[in-house]
């Protein structure tokens, strides 16, 4: 919780608290500064022409903790992050809770991409945001999506900075959340939050169907199959084991040799990880394999028909240690089933 000793070191807090109690520009519970009193602080940055970046947090997946644990239980771990990333950023930012599981803050230091980006790598690996809260008795493991953008160089009012910060969170979110995304003009002006947030699975797996069923061969029902996926829901790469345990990539054709995944998917038609490590205790060749190919979080899908199984398919990430979804999983199964399906009537 901030206090009035944190605050008046900040000229323009300082003069709010000569007037005005502090629980009145405090959030009840998190102790972080208030949506509303925020954003006129960013105003007042702004208009004395300091740089400074604009980030807003969202905690991935925080609806499962309310669900599983209660409300109480989700308090605690909103008290315990709040407390934290007040904590880490000290003199060198605000940090406000913008509303449920959102936090907003600013970063006051130097604001060059390359900064900020080193700034954001540090904030993740000290376990500010991506880490395990022991919280009323229960050990939770809480990791977050962040999305930024600079003033002035993204924008010369709070509405653009939040917009544009905004963007490159949903950006981070549909990556597979986890993660960081600083706003850069070429990559990010074009994207459109509506369209990502409205991708609906139905519509996904009608186009999908088609790109499958319309396509005259097997190779390109895999890859024109892969390419829209990768494009709807930006997943890195989806390979494919076949029954000879060739690892292939279904949009390249690469093979890059021989896979053995019955011990992993011995007793189970669907595994996930977010950290291929994980693996090294069930199949250490399987983990060294993988690990070759810069894999760091993966879904495997096995692709059967009754009885009959026709290989495997997996989805991977190389870059981040993504957090697999519901919907995820429900694409992957999808898939695999149309592929089940075809090598059922045709071999």
């Amino acid at each position: 919780m901030y206090s009035v000793q944190d605050l008046e070191k900040n000229e323009y807090f300082a003069e709010i608290l000569k007037n005005t109690a502090i629980e009145n520009i405090l959030d009840p519970l998190t102790g972080l500064i208030t949506r509303n009193v925020f954003s006129g602080y960013v105003e007042e940055l702004i208009k004395k022409n300091q740089e400074f970046a604009l980030c807003i947090i969202d905690l991935d997946n925080f609806k499962m903790v309310n669900d599983n644990y209660g409300h109480h239980i989700g308090d605690l771990v909103l008290i315990d992050i709040s407390e934290t990333l007040r904590k880490y950023m000290g003199d060198d930012g605000i940090v406000a809770r913008y509303g449920g599981d959102e936090f907003i803050f600013t970063y006051q230091k130097e604001v060059s991409y390359d900064a900020i980006h080193k700034f954001f790598e540090d904030f993740y690996r000290s376990k500010v945001l991506r880490r395990n809260l022991l919280v009323g008795g229960i050990n939770i493991f809480m990791t977050a999506t962040t999305g930024c953008a600079t003033y002035p160089y993204d924008g010369k009012n709070y509405d653009d900075l939040f917009a544009k910060a905004d963007k490159t969170l949903y950006r981070g979110k549909f990556k597979g959340r986890n993660c960081f995304i600083i706003y850069v003009e070429d990559k990010h002006k074009d994207i459109d939050v509506k369209k990502m947030i409205s991708s609906d699975l139905y519509t996904i797996f009608y186009n999908l169907n088609n790109k499958f069923e319309n396509a005259t061969s097997e190779l390109n029902k895999f890859r024109n199959s892969v390419i829209y996926l990768k494009s709807e829901k930006k997943f890195s790469t989806i390979l494919y084991v076949n029954k000879n345990n060739d690892l292939i990539d279904l949009e390249t054709s690469i093979n890059y040799g021989k896979i053995n995944l019955s011990q992993i998917m011995a007793s189970r038609n669907l595994y996930s990880t977010n950290a291929t490590l994980k693996l090294k205790e069930i199949d250490k060749d399987v983990y060294l394999q993988l690990k070759h190919l810069n894999i760091q979080s993966l879904l495997i899908q096995t692709i059967k028909k009754r009885h009959n199984i026709y290989g495997y398919l997996i989805m991977a990430e190389s870059r981040i240690n993504r957090l697999w979804q519901p919907e995820d999983e429900a694409l992957l199964f999808f898939f695999s089933t149309l592929i089940a399906n075809y090598f059922n009537d045709t071999k």
